[in-house]
């Protein structure tokens, strides 16, 4: 679900979005060269009979990558909750100002209990969504079509 009303709060965090898309993306870059140094590894030893020290330096490569793929989902995860977090902290400003200037005969109306309830799980419950699926969703898109840049122009048949 895509709620327009909900991605216009994420205005302000924008760069916070993008940086998490980006790593997103750049692991994504990186599990394809992991993938292509792993394919020359396993065509060098074993239709070219190559030994450990011819290989070694493509190890050490698949090895930074990894490392490299680590640091990118660290930073990722930390960025997609910061959006989430500033996003749930200005809503629950919002809400909370809303319901002061309604006055108190408004609240008085309404059962306590269940208005702070509401508040709270209600924005606590998009947390996934900003930190998780929005990103995701962007990713969905860009992927693909990063993937398909690379094959494309080395087989046009699968790409």
């Amino acid at each position: 679900m895509f709620d327009k009303r909900l991605v216009q709060e994420g205005k302000p965090v924008w760069g916070y979005l993008m940086l998490t898309v980006g790593l997103g993306i750049g692991i994504a870059l990186l599990a394809v060269a992991q993938a292509w140094f792993f394919s020359r590894i396993v065509a060098e030893v074993f239709l070219e009979g190559a030994t450990l020290n011819s290989i070694w330096n493509f190890l050490i490569i698949i090895l930074g990558i990894i490392v490299l793929r680590g640091v990118f989902q660290w930073v990722g995860e930390i960025s997609s909750h910061e959006v989430a977090f500033r996003i749930k902290a200005s809503l629950r400003k919002q809400l909370m100002s809303h319901i002061v200037s309604l006055g108190p005969v408004y609240a008085r109306g309404e059962r306590t209990g269940e208005l702070i309830t509401t508040v709270v799980e209600g924005i606590e419950s998009l947390e996934e969504y900003f930190s998780k699926y929005i990103p995701q969703l962007l990713m969905a898109v860009g992927i693909p079509i990063l993937i398909l840049g690379f094959v494309f122009p080395l087989d046009w048949k699968s790409g």
